[in-house]
């Protein structure tokens, strides 16, 4: 036997068998990986990468079924699923179930955090009385209810955190320096909120030609401010330009735009020449529109949509929206660290993101990221308490769209839409005849939870998720003593008693 060849045999075997195992080692790892990456082979033969799911609901503990599939696990979930549509049904044992149908996108996360179960056992509970309401504003944390009764100088503050849903009074009169036997004072209403909700903008209209306006400082109401007085302009319209609520975008009755800090010791607003049609703003930024005749043809009148930073010297074009005639709206936000603005004319909608064009630096971000031709025209736009989901309705009809996802839906009311309400971050609602009927953003588990309500005041759930608060509205037979029956009493010692009827303002919640 040749023991140089044996030898050399051998030695290639255990290199063959050392390569083997390396190779078997690596694949293994390899497929490990794909694994852990969500890669599987499909019914069809085909490598497909799977996307993690993570439900959470409120209240937790809620069981879970995907596909008719029952998890162990239950919410907060996650799962990995294959792209595509998939079924959701989140119930607990005392709670009404929510089911939807949602997509899983390949390689991605699809966080599905705005499933809301409510009680089956509702029984309504009452806060406070109130008289007959000639305003009421919800501000937008879902914090604090400003309400005024008819016959009150007065603000009633509703703080819905609170246990006991705690009422404090501001005298506006005193507040503002308006004389208390003044019917005028019944013509104040809340045009806004900062975003952290300490302060309100108070729009007093005065008469047919003016209007005043006033910043409230909710926590502080001594150091309110008047708005119209510190800048000396006749304003048709306000916008709050920072979180401390004391920087201004103003219209005045020439639609022309200022810009104005009252915290200065001399405060001086700074005109920006343009003349106007609309405004809306993303805190010291605003967007604007102007109409302006067409270059071709003089005789046509066009929508242009701007963008101007407090400071720069001049405003940056964004969008041509059409001809003037066409209806047309536009708001502003941010999403985490992305400026949005979005808008519709006549039936087209968009969405642009990135970061806002700087007209001094040369800079525009703002990229284009969803348009839509909708079948039917929008009259109004609103975006969700957390600026993710971009709504509009119109009619009967709404169109939303969800910013992470990259997904938008369309869906019917059962009623005539005027207003986008929104009970919680995702939850739309709205009322049919006297039921509060209410949506996920993507028109899915439509529900009717209160079947007592007659009035369009705020319907919300309080941002802690312990509450949800409603008004109801009844009359109530008030007895009085007549004057005049008093006096025979004197002598019969009977006195005419007479009800006279009273409208009642009751606050009243569920426990969830």
């Amino acid at each position: 036997m040749d023991r140089k060849k044996s030898k050399k045999i051998q030695n290639i075997r255990i290199i063959l068998t050392n390569a083997f195992m390396t190779v078997s080692v690596l694949v293994i790892v390899f497929v490990l990986i794909l694994i852990a990456q969500g890669y599987s082979i499909s019914h069809d033969g085909n490598i497909q990468q799977s996307g993690l799911i993570q439900i959470d609901s409120t209240p937790r503990g809620a069981n879970v079924k995907i596909d008719g599939e029952t998890q162990l696990s239950r919410t907060k979930i996650g799962k990995m699923l294959s792209p595509g549509n998939h079924d959701f049904v989140i119930s607990k044992s005392g709670y009404d179930t929510w089911h939807s149908t949602a997509t899983v996108f390949s390689g991605l996360l699809t966080n599905i955090e705005w499933v809301r179960l409510f009680p089956l056992e509702k029984t309504p509970e009452e806060v406070q009385n109130f008289g007959e309401f000639r305003m009421a504003s919800l501000d937008p944390s879902r914090t604090t209810i400003i309400a005024a009764e008819q016959n009150s100088s007065s603000l009633s503050i509703i703080d819905l955190q609170n246990e006991k849903a705690k009422t404090t009074k501001i005298d506006l009169p005193e507040l503002l320096g308006i004389d208390p036997e003044s019917t005028q004072t019944a013509n104040i209403s809340i045009d806004s909120w900062n975003t952290n909700s300490t302060h309100a903008l108070l729009r007093w209209h005065k008469d047919d030609a003016t209007t005043a306006w006033f910043i409230l400082n909710i926590d502080n109401p001594d150091k309110s401010r008047n708005i119209s007085e510190i800048s000396g302009l006749n304003i048709t319209k306000a916008l709050i330009a920072n979180d401390s609520a004391s920087k201004f975008w103003l219209l005045d009755n020439e639609q022309k735009l200022y810009s104005i800090d009252i915290s200065a010791t001399i405060p001086s607003p700074n005109l920006i020449t343009e003349s106007v049609e609309k405004i809306a703003n993303n805190k010291d930024i605003v967007a604007y529109t102007k109409l302006a005749a067409r270059e071709t043809d003089p005789n046509i009148s066009e929508r242009t949509l701007y963008i101007y930073k407090d400071g720069e010297l001049d405003s940056t074009t964004v969008k041509k929206l059409g001809l003037a005639d066409a209806n047309a709206d536009f708001i502003m936000g941010t999403y985490w660290d992305a400026e949005w603005l979005a808008y519709y004319a006549d039936k087209n909608v968009e969405l642009l993101s990135g970061k806002y064009p700087s007209a001094d630096k040369k800079t525009n971000s703002l990229k284009s990221i969803h348009t839509s031709v909708l079948d039917f025209k929008p009259q109004t736009i609103s975006a969700n308490p957390l600026q993710r989901i971009i709504s509009f309705a119109g009619s009967d009809q709404y169109y939303s769209y969800d910013i992470v996802n990259d997904q938008n839906f369309t869906f019917k009311a059962n009623t005539n839409i005027s207003s986008i309400n929104w009970l919680d971050n995702f939850i739309i609602w709205q009322r049919n005849n006297n039921k509060v009927v209410i949506r996920d953003f993507d028109g899915q588990n439509r529900r009717e939870i209160i079947n007592d309500i007659d009035n369009d005041l705020p319907v919300v759930i309080s941002k802690n998720n312990k509450w949800l608060y409603y008004f109801t509205i009844a009359e109530q037979d008030i007895t009085e003593t007549n004057t005049e029956a008093e006096q025979a009493a004197e002598i019969s010692n009977e006195a005419e008693i007479e009800a006279t009827p009273k409208t009642v303002y009751t606050l009243k919640r569920l426990s969830l």
